[in-house]
C-alpha cells in the first residue's frame, strides 16, 4: 500500500460530482462504512451507494484496510482517514435532506494523525482542507461544529470548577489577537503575573522565531493560541464557562512536537488528556470550547528595539536587527541556527570538552609544521645532491615532496583558530558554496595525501621486489609511475570538489562524511593497504632468512653410509662389521693371531681417526657458511634498514589514520540537525549550560577524543620520519657544500 492509495481514497471521497441540488435517504447498504455508519445516508440525484462503493474500491480502500492490519503505527491515521471519507461520502439524511455533516474536528483529526505520514511521502497537499467545503455534497457546506456533526465525541461537556476570581476584559498583551472575550481571571493570579509567567517561559524567543523563521509559524501560532486560551479561560458570572478545545491542544503537540523537541523542551507540551492549567478541568470537545471556530493570528512583535541574548556559548544570528525584529532571517549555507542564536565555528568541535579540543589544535599545528620543514629538507637535499636521486632514492624524493605540500596545506587550515580557511565568520562553517580557500585547501590536503600514499606503496612494492625477489621492475617505467600518481591523485579530489564534498571537518578541509567513503576511504585504502601487506611480507620473509640456516650438503650419517656401503662393495670391513674381541681361552679355530690382531687393529684406529677429521671439516665448513650467510643477511638489513624502517612507520601510520576515519565516518555519516542526539544537545545548551555540562548528549555519538587527537597527530608526523630516517644521513652533504666539512 502506497500513499499514493491513500490520496486516492480522499480525491474519491472529494471529487464526487456536485452539480445535483437534490437527493434521497437510503439505508447504507455498503460494506466499506458499516462500522461508522448507523444512520439514514443522504445520496445525492444521479449517484448511488454502489457507484460510491465503487468508486472507494477503485480508490484503493481494500489496500487502505489492508494497511490499517498489517501495520500498527498507521492505524491512528488509516481510522481517522476513513471516518473523514465515509461521513463526507454517507452524511446523516432527513426528510430527502442533508442533517448532519462530519464535524470540523474529525477533519482535523485525520489532518493531524496523518500529517507525518503524508509528508514522508510528499503528499501533504492530498490531506482534507478542514477550512473549506465538503466537495462530496451539494450545496458548499463546510464541515460541520459539535455537538450536531457526524464524528462527535460522545461526551461534548466538560465539568468547570472555577476558583475565586472575577470576569474582566483582557487588557492587552501576548494574547491581543485571541483573548477577545470576558476572561476569568482568579484572585491569586491577575493578569499581570500571567504574562509574567509567559514571558519568563519564552514567549519573546518564541515570537522571534516565528518572525525570522517562516517554517516554525504553524507551531508557535498552535501554542500561542493553546496557551492564550488555557491562561485565560471564558468568563461568565465570574465563573469558567467554557475552556480550550480538545482539538486545540492535540493540534499544539502535533505541531510543535518537532521543533520543542530539537530544542530539548519536549517536557514543555501540554498533555492533552489531562487538565487545563490552572483549572481542576479538562478539555473540552463541545462547541461551545475555545478554539472551536476562531482561526486567529499570532500577534506581532512589538515595534520597539528587542535586544537578544543567547544562552550559553551561542553566538546572536549577525543578521538579526534588534530594531527591526519582525525581520525574517535567512537561511545561510554553513550556519546552524534556531531563530536569532547560532552555534559557532567549527561546529564539531563544540561536541567536545573544551579542553581537549585547544590541545588537539596546538598538537598538530606545531607538529605539522615541524613535518612541513623535515620534509621540505629532505627533498631540497634530494634536489641538490644528484647521487641521492639515484633509484630508488627518487621515489624517496616524490614521497617527501608531497609530504612537504600535505603538511604546510594542514598548518595553514588550523591556523586562524576557527576564523580563517575554516571558517567564513564566527558561525558560517566553509563550503564549496560560500568559500574559495576551503575548497582549494581540500583538493590539495585530499590530492597529496593520495600523493604521498602512491609514492611509498610504490616504494614498499619495490623494496619486497629487490629484496625478496632481486628484480628490478621500477627503475626503467618513471613514466608510467608518475601517470599514475598523478591520475590516482587528481580523480578523487576532484570529485570531493565537483560533488559539493569538501568542507570543514573540524581541523581541516577535507571530504565531509557524506563523501569521504568514495572519495577518501576507497582510493587510500585500495593503494595504501596492498602496501601494508607487502611490507608485512618483506618483513616476514627477511626474519626467515635470517634465522634459517644455509643448505650445508650431505651430513655425517649419510657421508659415513657412503663410505661403508663403498667399503662392502670393495670388500673391505665396514664399520658395522667391526673385528671381534679375543677371548680368554685364547684364539679360537679360524682366528687370526696376535699379528694379525695388532695389524687390523691399526687400521681401525686409523679409520676413525679419518672419520673424526672428516666429521670435524666438514662441520667447520658448514659453521663458516652459516656465518657467511647470516652477515649477508645483516649487510642486507644493514643497507635496507632506512627503506624497511619509513615503510613500517608508514604502516603504521596509515593503519591508525584510516581505520580510525573509516571509524568516524561510520558514526557521522548522514548527521545533521534533526538528529535525535544532535538535538537533545542542542536542547541542553539552550538551557543556557556549558560544552562540559551537555557533553554527555552527544560524547555517545562522537569519535572519542583522544583517538582523534591521535589520528590526526600521527599524520602530522609524516614529514618528521622521512627527514629522520633520511634527511639526517644529507646533513654531511650539505656540510661539504657549504665547506663545514
Amino acid at each position: 500500500m502506497t500513499i499514493l492509495g491513500l490520496a486516492t481514497v480522499l480525491t474519491a471521497a472529494t471529487l464526487v460530482s456536485t452539480q445535483s441540488t437534490g437527493g434521497t435517504c437510503q439505508a447504507y447498504t455498503g460494506g466499506y462504512c458499516a462500522q461508522l455508519i448507523n444512520h439514514p445516508v443522504f445520496i445525492p440525484d444521479g449517484a448511488s451507494i454502489a457507484a460510491h462503493e465503487a468508486t472507494l474500491k477503485s480508490g484503493g480502500m481494500d489496500l487502505l484496510l489492508a494497511l490499517n492490519k498489517s501495520t500498527p503505527a498507521n492505524r491512528p491515521c488509516v481510522s481517522a482517514f476513513l471516518e473523514v471519507a465515509c461521513y463526507s461520502l454517507y452524511p446523516s439524511c432527513l426528510n430527502d435532506a442533508i442533517e448532519q455533516v462530519p464535524c470540523k474536528s474529525v477533519c482535523q483529526r485525520a489532518n493531524n494523525d496523518c500529517l507525518s505520514l503524508f509528508t514522508s511521502f510528499g503528499k501533504v497537499s492530498s490531506l482534507p482542507d478542514c477550512e473549506g467545503t465538503i466537495k462530496s455534497l451539494p450545496g458548499k457546506l463546510p464541515f460541520g461544529s459539535e455537538p450536531k456533526c457526524l464524528g462527535a465525541s460522545v461526551s461534548t461537556s466538560v465539568a468547570i470548577a472555577s476558583p475565586p476570581g472575577k470576569c474582566q476584559t483582557y487588557p492587552g498583551g501576548y494574547c491581543s489577537n485571541f483573548a477577545n472575550y470576558p476572561i476569568f481571571v482568579a484572585d491569586d493570579n491577575p493578569v499581570t503575573a500571567t504574562e509574567k509567567y509567559l514571558k519568563a517561559g519564552g514567549m519573546d524567543l518564541l515570537l522571534t522565531l516565528n518572525a525570522s523563521t517562516p517554517a516554525n509559524r504553524p507551531c508557535v501560532n498552535a501554542y500561542l493560541q493553546w496557551a492564550c486560551y488555557s491562561f485565560y479561560p471564558s468568563c461568565s458570572a465570574d465563573s469558567v464557562n467554557a475552556v480550550t478545545c480538545k482539538s486545540v491542544c492535540e493540534n499544539t503537540v502535533s505541531l510543535c512536537t518537532s521543533m520543542f523537541t530539537m530544542f530539548g523542551k519536549a517536557s514543555s507540551l501540554p498533555k492533552c488528556d489531562g487538565e487545563v492549567p490552572h483549572l481542576t478541568a479538562t478539555y473540552s470537545s463541545d462547541g461551545q470550547c475555545l478554539g472551536a471556530s476562531q482561526k486567529p493570528t499570532v500577534p506581532e512583535l512589538p515595534s520597539f528595539s528587542m535586544n537578544v541574548t543567547c544562552p550559553s556559548f551561542l553566538i546572536v544570528n549577525p543578521s538579526y536587527n534588534a530594531s527591526n525584529p519582525r525581520q525574517e532571517l535567512p537561511s545561510i549555507l554553513g550556519q546552524t541556527c534556531a531563530g536569532t542564536c547560532c552555534v559557532p565555528c567549527p561546529l564539531i568541535v563544540q561536541f567536545y570538552e573544551p579542553s581537549a579540543i585547544d590541545a588537539l589544535t596546538v598538537i598538530i599545528i606545531v607538529t605539522a609544521l615541524v613535518s612541513a620543514v623535515g620534509a621540505g629538507f629532505t627533498f631540497l637535499s634530494y634536489i641538490m645532491f644528484p647521487k641521492r636521486r639515484v633509484h630508488p632514492g627518487c621515489m624517496m624524493m616524490y614521497f617527501s615532496g608531497g609530504a612537504m605540500v600535505l603538511h604546510f596545506a594542514q598548518s595553514a587550515i588550523i591556523s586562524g583558530g576557527g576564523t580563517g580557511i575554516q571558517c567564513v565568520d564566527a558561525i558560517t562553517e566553509a563550503r564549496v558554496g560560500n568559500s574559495v580557500g576551503c575548497p582549494l585547501q581540500g583538493f590539495f590536503v585530499s590530492f597529496f595525501a593520495n600523493y604521498v600514499n602512491c609514492w611509498v606503496s610504490l616504494f614498499m612494492i619495490n623494496l619486497n621486489l629487490t629484496i625478496v625477489w632481486r628484480k628490478d621492475w621500477f627503475s626503467e617505467r618513471y613514466v608510467l609511475l608518475h601517470l599514475f600518481t598523478l591520475i590516482w591523485s587528481a580523480v578523487p579530489s576532484i570529485y570531493l570538489v565537483a560533488s559539493n564534498g569538501v568542507s570543514n571537518i573540524g581541523h581541516v578541509c577535507f571530504g565531509d562524511m557524506d563523501h569521504s567513503g568514495v572519495g577518501v576511504l576507497l582510493p587510500l585504502a585500495l593503494i595504501g593497504w596492498p602496501g601494508c601487506l607487502i611490507t608485512l611480507i618483506t618483513v616476514l620473509t627477511l626474519i626467515r632468512m635470517l634465522l634459517s640456516a644455509p643448505s650445508t650438503g650431505p651430513s655425517q650419517s649419510s657421508t659415513v653410509a657412503s663410505k661403508n656401503s663403498a667399503a662392502s662393495k670393495t670388500g673391505g670391513p665396514s664399520m658395522s662389521q667391526a673385528p671381534k674381541m679375543p677371548s680368554a681361552r685364547g684364539n679360537g679355530p679360524g682366528e687370526p693371531d696376535e699379528g694379525q690382531k695388532s695389524t687390523g687393529s691399526l687400521n681401525e684406529t686409523g679409520k676413525k681417526s679419518g672419520i673424526k677429521s672428516a666429521v670435524a671439516g666438514q662441520t667447520n665448513k658448514i659453521a663458516q657458511r652459516l656465518k657467511k650467510h647470516r652477515q649477508k643477511m645483516w649487510d642486507i638489513l644493514i643497507k635496507s634498514w632506512r627503506s624497511l624502517a619509513i615503510c613500517i612507520v608508514f604502516v603504521g601510520i596509515f593503519g591508525i589514520f584510516w581505520s580510525f576515519l573509516a571509524y568516524t565516518v561510520g558514526l557521522m555519516k548522514g548527521v545533521d540537525s534533526h538528529t535525535p542526539w544532535v538535538q537533545a544537545w542542542y536542547g541542553c545548551v539552550l538551557t543556557g549550560k556549558s560544552r562540559s555540562e551537555c557533553l554527555p548528549y552527544s560524547e555517545p555519538f562522537i569519535p572519542n577524543a583522544l583517538g582523534y587527537v591521535i589520528a590526526l597527530w600521527v599524520v602530522s608526523l609524516i614529514g618528521t620520519f622521512a627527514f629522520l630516517v633520511f634527511g639526517l644521513s644529507m646533513v654531511d652533504d650539505w656540510k661539504q657544500l657549504i665547506g663545514l666539512k
